[in-house]
């Protein structure tokens, strides 16, 4: 278990990270009390960054999550990267995609990134097509 400014990052059972408090109250995108290990943690990313099924995460050793928290990437954390965008009407649109945060390739790190996402099967989209899908 790593610990991190008051954050508490678990193994969960497919070898991601969910970030919880040191209290265990609080889980990214689980109720409150609940521990939610299948929910990949949130965080910013810029999508110029994208290079294939590649995303650029961060050119350090974190990045932040939804919530303006700093979070501490690791080999094998599962996250979902989101960039702010908006619609044709104005409405915020996010675009995302999850996957598996990796050490970014040798191609990549000549540009400065330290941290890539290997975007899974689902790509990238906007986060209206996913709601459309349910």
């Amino acid at each position: 278990m790593e610990q991190d400014s008051g954050r508490v990052e678990e193994p969960g059972p497919c070898g991601g990270y969910a970030a919880v408090s040191e209290d265990g109250e609080e889980v990214h995108g689980a109720e409150e009390g609940e521990v939610d290990f299948m929910k990949p943690i949130r965080v910013h990313a810029d999508f110029n960054g994208l290079f294939g099924d590649m995303l650029c995460l961060s050119h350090s050793d974190t990045c932040k999550d939804d919530s303006g928290q700093t979070i501490t990437l690791r080999a094998g954390m599962a996250v979902t990267a989101f960039d702010e965008d908006i619609d044709e009407h104005g409405k915020r649109d996010d675009i995302v995609a999850s996957g598996i945060v990796e050490r970014s390739p040798i191609g990549l790190r000549c540009k400065g990134s330290k941290w890539a996402l290997k975007i899974d099967s689902n790509g990238v989209r906007h986060e209206s097509e996913i709601e459309n899908e349910k």
